[in-house]
């Protein structure tokens, strides 16, 4: 199995960073590289919601579908995937502090398929920067979106809407 780990403060509290990292239509409309996001279940936040998400990697689309599997609002969350013949889990955690909250990404991949098992002995060292500079521009963009919501000026998150 391989465990991938991305760290980033950021400058607001966690309740905010927490609702920003949630809402999928924040995520969509600043990330560039995200082309589609569509809710496939009738929960819109928490244990059960599932999306499908289409992106640019490396010059091409994948899509994706997810679901988080563990909520702790705001503490952390966890997101599984499977895809390609491995199994994805990642927690993204919240820490508060006095100059405002660590988030953690670890995302673990475990290969299910002898092709997935083969795959990734040979392309692991390469992928796994590829996707960390991917989780650190993502940790970013939602990271401003996060402090420029807690300063009052961001993005009006759906963590409460129905």
């Amino acid at each position: 199995m391989t465990t991938l780990t991305v760290r980033r403060a950021i400058q607001a509290p966690a309740a905010v960073t927490f609702a920003i990292f949630n809402d999928l239509q924040v995520f969509e409309k600043r990330n560039p590289t995200v082309l589609k996001v569509e809710i496939l279940s009738e929960a819109t936040s928490g244990v059960g919601k599932r999306w499908r998400e289409t992106r640019l990697m490396h010059g091409r689309q994948a899509t994706e579908t997810m679901e988080i599997t563990a909520f702790d609002p705001p503490r952390s969350y966890t997101v599984e995937a499977e895809s390609c013949g491995a199994r994805y889990v990642t927690v993204l955690s919240f820490r508060e502090d006095d100059d405002g909250t660590e988030v953690e990404f670890r995302m673990s991949a475990q290969p299910l398929t002898l092709m997935a098992k083969a795959m990734s002995a040979i392309l692991a060292p390469i992928m796994t920067e590829s996707v960390r500079k991917a989780i650190e521009e993502d940790l970013r963009i939602l990271g401003e979106a996060a402090e420029e919501a807690a300063a009052g000026g961001g993005e009006e998150t759906g963590m409460d809407r129905p």
